[in-house]
């Protein structure tokens, strides 16, 4: 028997998805601030999405992209190329090609030569295709671009904005530390 005082609180559930024919993990939670509402919530897989740092406009296109990219593969490689096309206008980019604009970003230093060489690849084996006559992208083909496009994330947006933290930190660390000379104890000699 189950005592009074337990109130029922949730549940949590697994689903097979008749699209992607992959596992996800649901839970739902009563709310009686809410009316007793019940609240659904996706556990796995968490949505892949853009990282904060980088600007609204390019996020809004990368997580667009990954959310289609369950149901329509190709869609979802046209959407991660467009990501990549704005994130080059961004940038600043002025080459003709999009391998152009990567090689032009290493050759500045903003990111590593192997990210430029690896868009080279991905123009060859028709990973961002956008045009009716080019091979559809491929289920498989998907985390690749989303991967490559986190790791340009990381180099143009989140690593300087993860070093900006730790100056800015640094900065209000030292303005708060006591100089050197408040540090000596009273009545010792000053410096000459």
């Amino acid at each position: 028997m189950i005592p009074k005082d337990i109130l029922f609180r949730g549940f949590t559930w697994m689903v097979k998805c008749a699209t992607c024919k992959e596992i996800a993990l649901y839970r739902s939670d009563w709310n009686p601030q809410a009316k007793g509402q019940v609240e659904i919530s996706l556990l796995h897989p968490q949505p892949r999405q853009a990282p904060g740092e980088v600007p609204d406009r390019i996020r809004a296109r990368f997580n667009e992209a990954v959310a289609v990219s369950k149901t329509s593969p190709s869609l979802g490689g046209v959407g991660l190329r467009r990501t990549l096309e704005e994130l080059m206008k961004d940038q600043g980019a002025k080459g003709k090609t999009l391998a152009a604009n990567f090689r032009g970003l290493a050759d500045r230093g903003y990111i590593p030569g192997h990210l430029a060489e690896l868009i080279d690849t991905m123009k060859e084996l028709q990973l961002l295709a956008a045009h009716a006559e080019e091979p559809d992208v491929s289920p498989q083909d998907i985390p690749v671009l989303i991967d490559f496009c986190v790791a340009v994330f990381e180099y143009l947006y989140v690593a300087p904005s993860k070093v900006s933290a730790v100056k800015n930190r640094r900065a209000i660390l030292q303005s708060k530390s006591p100089s050197p000379s408040a540090l000596k104890p009273a009545g010792s000699p000053a410096s000459t």
